[in-house]
């Protein structure tokens, strides 16, 4: 159970990047945009480790950064 202001917790990016949200999870429910998602998460990192240049679009993405 998380606290509705914690955000997001520790790790959860790791499901992700392995494809949890293409397979399922018992305890998650994933749509299609969280595979989506998914998928560009494992390309990424994929096409880092094979030394290409990674090159992230972010579109239609709504978020508040608090600058210091």
């Amino acid at each position: 159970m998380y606290i509705s202001y914690s955000g997001v917790p520790h790790g959860v990016d790791l499901f992700y990047v392995f494809g949890v949200p293409l397979v399922g999870h018992e305890r998650y429910k994933y749509d299609e945009v969280d595979q989506e998602a998914s998928r560009k998460a494992m390309t990424i990192w994929s096409d880092f480790t094979k030394g290409k240049y990674v090159h992230v679009y972010y579109k239609n993405i709504n978020t508040a950064v608090d600058h210091f």
